[in-house]
């Protein structure tokens, strides 16, 4: 039976992709994905982590498919704009939890000027720094995919957007008693936005070598 190049190609960038990209359980075997409510319940970041990487391995497998053909990349850049809108709103409205504190007053006192100043190594301190950090990892990662083919200066737009976010969060912090806006939440939220981007960078230089590679192989 004949088969053509760019299908073979096609279904070895899907194993690859589907091995970087699944969402991995402690002591499963590495071909599952499931998941399974009942671990780490309560840990939001860990669901949406699971969310995340489950849908970009289904979008990944569209993606991958429909490769060769320009109109079909154009359909499916709507779905990245779709799953960055969704994980953005879900991170922000987490992040802004909870809405009992706002007074619509501002806190000024409550503003921490100075960078890392106030970290410390406190375990609660250090979970929260790292979770802002991680939650803004696919924000980078979403915007660079969600952008137009030729768009010049990904990595500064999705710096921007991770920077808007973050303020926009720190600035409701301002308004609410006992919160406290800060920083080094701001340096980190962008940080990890920053990171995301240059991982969809990374992926794409990976695929365009593996594409080259597989080419030759298969001419």
């Amino acid at each position: 039976m004949y088969l053509r190049a760019d299908i073979i190609e096609n279904v070895v960038l899907i194993q690859l992709l589907e091995r970087v990209l699944a969402p991995r359980r402690p002591g499963c075997h590495p071909s599952s994905t499931l998941w399974h409510p009942g671990q780490g319940r309560g840990n939001w970041l860990s669901w949406l982590v699971t969310l995340f990487s489950g849908l970009e391995s289904r979008l990944a497998f569209t993606l991958s498919v429909c490769v060769s053909r320009k109109s079909d990349l154009n359909m499916i850049r709507p779905l990245w704009r779709t799953l960055l809108s969704l994980w953005l709103t879900s991170v922000l409205l987490v992040i802004s939890f909870p809405w009992s504190k706002f007074d619509g007053t501002p806190h000024w006192d409550n503003i921490q000027w100075i960078p890392f100043a106030h970290l410390s190594f406190h375990p609660t301190v250090l979970v929260e720094t790292g979770a802002n950090f991680l939650a803004f990892i696919p924000v980078g990662y979403l915007m660079v995919r969600s952008l137009s083919p030729g768009t010049r200066h990904p990595l500064l737009l999705a710096s921007l957007l991770g920077l808007c976010s973050s303020a926009s969060v720190e600035f409701y912090q301002l308004l609410c008693h006992g919160r406290v806006p800060a920083t080094t939440d701001l340096i980190t939220n962008v940080a990890g936005t920053v990171l995301g981007a240059r991982m969809a960078q990374g992926v794409d230089q990976l695929l365009n070598l593996c594409t080259v590679g597989l080419r030759r192989l298969f001419p």
